[in-house]
């Protein structure tokens, strides 16, 4: 990747101020500005500029001075081009008068602004000195294999002619603007970048002068080649893969699980399970010594006690640690720690930072049931064998299953009581996400010769149903009610959905929820039913049943929570059962929590709405050209993968990879998916255990055909 260089130019004009003439970012591209200068007169130090214009904000990277007196200074600037536009970048010094300036604005697109955690998409920086005829900077490039190295030198000299800088082997020059008083007094002003990042970078010039030397490494987005696919599983995989278009403030994206088992810690809880007094005091295996496969190094997942617990045990994996209530990290379990919030901001580091989980990023797990088995599992309790069979002649589920690091969910902090409270920003956050993206195929099971007919996606909750008389769309609550499978019929003519998914190629296009990652047919805000009991007060506590007594709602209305609690008891079993959500969604019309941030009734916190927003990363596959998309990013997605040894795949595969819970609920790794913590009896900030998608997909499926959203006929 070389940078486009947006401006390039120098002023020998005495001023203040100083204008590039007209830059044209385009969106998605992170920008990156060095500006040369010195100061006109006097003893103080050269000032550090500021830069505004383009609508962006630029954000000082590092700035560095050379010289006796620090008079001349060499500035690093960047910003991110989310909505740019095309106008002069100004350079102002304040109220010091400059004797020149230079500038050189280079823009890169393609970056992987969700590998840092400001989203500027720059790694790192390093600066550099010298005099005579060489400067030679050191560099860090382990922070990734592929990212671009960005130089700049600033070269002084007195009573001489700017000197001309050698462009560093290998390396693209952008830039080279050498400003020149009359007297003598000027500079040269060189940038120039490489990709792979490399150790080091030398500049070289004839004639003595002091230089001062700046490096960035920018993160890039991994190419991605197409796979081939001869196995007839990958290719109807690989057939239907979805296109997700990530928020444009999203952290984290979905990865390979069996590496997150790998680097993760495994531990072993006993009830009550969220007492930190109860988690042993130290993992079973300590992070970054699991083993997910029996030839592979570490202590295997599959030994004897690893995969279940005894009796009124559970196992959780952690990767990041826990935070207090101050957010203050808490890597493990002290006598004084709290371990109340599982450490988002620790997970997010260790991706960012260590090449095995970053190379693991967005990834997806597929999971192909063919008739003869969907329909072995549709004839359990109840029976969904009949469900399946009207309108299709031979159907087949296909899964794909997505794994986020972290999940991040919020009641409304409206109010003075509600603002800056972290118990309401994390009152269902926890580490580790499931969700599922389940297509429902009529045909052979090729790729060539299936149809689809329905298609699944999850969400924290069921959506309500823009028509009231509707209640909600098909839905299936997992029975810890962590995460809810909607299912829609692919394509229809007419109604709510019509037309949706939107499709390239048979691959659906899905906007993901910033935090949550809930999955949704169209862009835009969505709203999800509250819960059944609490938060309350800005999640202070977890239901009416640990709130002081008249916290959870005042003496007037004492039974509303129970009623409320009995009427979605309702609304859950006729899922099962067909009853018309209608019936149920009109008895409690009008008395459901509004989005106040704290009802002081005792209805509880109402939880913050889904929200997706295009401008974001589109996840696709590769080689797919998604219109609209501002930044694609290609399934890294591969089968029989083997690095370092170790061996990954997409394909799901219960009986040989032991990571994955069995269909039969008695075999597989059967814990939670992230850290226990404390003070949590819902559970609502602990991970999730595995879904069973498919039964969940099948019972919004019957719920559709009983209610009259799908046909019963056929």
């Amino acid at each position: 990747m070389v940078g486009i260089s947006l401006a390039q130019g120098n002023s020998t004009t005495n001023a203040r101020a100083f204008d590039t003439g007209t830059v044209r970012p385009t969106a998605n591209m992170a920008v990156l500005a060095f500006v040369a200068s010195a100061r006109n007169a006097g003893v103080a130090t050269a000032a550090e500029p500021t830069l505004t214009g383009t609508g962006m904000t630029w954000e000082q990277v590092t700035t560095l001075t050379t010289g006796v007196l620090g008079e001349r200074r060499l500035t690093c600037f960047r910003a991110v081009a989310t909505a740019p536009v095309d106008s002069a970048v100004t350079i102002d010094f304040g109220t010091q008068q400059q004797d020149y300036c230079a500038w050189s604005v280079i823009g890169y697109t393609g970056v992987d602004f969700a590998s840092t955690p400001d989203r500027s998409g720059v790694v790192g920086s390093r600066t550099g000195s010298a005099g005579g005829e060489t400067v030679v900077l050191q560099l860090d490039p382990a922070a990734g294999p592929r990212n671009v190295t960005v130089g700049a030198v600033m070269v002084a000299g007195f009573n001489a002619p700017p000197r001309e800088v050698d462009t560093t082997t290998g390396f693209t020059e952008i830039a080279e603007q050498r400003p020149n008083q009359p007297v003598g007094r000027g500079a040269t002003l060189q940038t120039q970048d490489v990709t792979p990042p490399v150790g080091s970078i030398t500049w070289r010039w004839s004639g003595s002068g002091d230089a001062v030397a700046i490096g960035v490494e920018i993160a890039v987005v991994a190419p991605v080649v197409p796979p081939v696919a001869t196995d007839p599983v990958e290719q109807l995989i690989r057939a239907f893969e979805p296109i997700l278009h990530l928020h444009p403030e999203e952290q984290f994206v979905p990865v390979d699980a069996k590496r997150y088992v790998e680097h993760a810690a495994l531990w072993r809880a006993s009830f009550p399970y969220d007492d930190n007094d109860n988690w042993g005091g130290r993992a079973l295996v300590d992070r970054d010594q699991l083993s997910a496969a029996i030839s592979e190094p570490g202590k295997y997942l599959g030994d004897e006690n690893l995969l279940v617990g005894p009796p009124d045990t559970e196992l959780f994996l952690e990767l990041g640690g826990w935070k207090d209530e101050s957010e203050m990290p808490e890597p493990d379990i002290t006598d004084t720690s709290s371990n109340r919030y599982s450490g988002a901001e620790a997970i997010a580091t260790r991706y960012r930072d260590e090449q095995s989980l970053r190379d693991s990023r967005f990834w997806y797990h597929a999971e192909y049931f063919d008739n003869a088995t969907l329909m072995r599992m549709a004839g359990g309790a109840p029976n969904y064998t009949k469900t399946l069979q009207y309108g299709l002649s031979t159907p087949s589920l296909l899964c794909y299953y997505l794994f986020f690091p972290h999940h991040r969910q919020t009641v409304s902090q409206d109010g003075d009581f509600c603002q800056g409270k972290l118990s309401a920003t994390e009152v269902s956050s926890h580490a580790g996400d499931w969700h599922c993206v389940a297509i429902l195929l009529d045909g052979d099971g090729t790729a060539a010769g299936s149809e689809p007919k329905f298609i699944g996606t999850t969400t924290p909750g069921p959506e309500p149903s823009a028509e009231p008389a509707e209640g909600f769309r098909p839905f299936q609550n997992d029975p810890d009610n962590e995460v809810a499978m909607r299912v829609e019929m692919w394509q229809p003519a007419t109604g709510q959905t019509a037309g949706l998914p939107v499709d390239i190629d048979r691959h659906p296009q899905l906007f993901v929820a910033q935090g949550s990652h809930g999955l949704y047919l169209s862009d835009g805000d969505h709203r999800i039913f509250p819960y059944r009991d609490g938060p309350l007060w800005c999640g202070e506590y977890d239901n009416s049943s640990v709130a002081p007594p008249g916290l959870g709602q005042d003496s007037d209305d004492d039974s509303f929570l129970e009623d409320l609690g009995a009427w979605l008891g309702i609304l859950l079993a006729s899922l099962s059962l067909g009853f018309a959500a209608g019936v149920v969604i009109a008895a409690v019309a009008g008395r459901l929590p509004t989005p106040s941030g704290l009802d002081i009734v005792g209805t509880g916190d109402s939880p913050d709405p889904d929200r997706t927003a295009a401008g974001g990363t589109t996840v696709a596959p590769a080689g797919l050209t998604v219109p609209g998309a501002v930044t694609t990013q290609a399934w890294t997605t591969r089968q029989n993968l083997v690095v370092d040894g170790r061996r990954y795949d997409m394909k799901v595969d219960r009986t040989s990879q032991i990571w994955w819970p069995g269909t039969d609920g008695e075999s597989g790794y059967r814990g939670r998916w992230g850290q226990r913590v404390s003070s949590d009896t819902t559970p609502r900030r602990s991970g999730p255990l595995f879904p069973d998608f498919v039964t969940m997909f099948l019972g919004a499926l019957e719920y559709g055909r009983s209610n009259g959203f799908f046909p019963r006929t056929g």
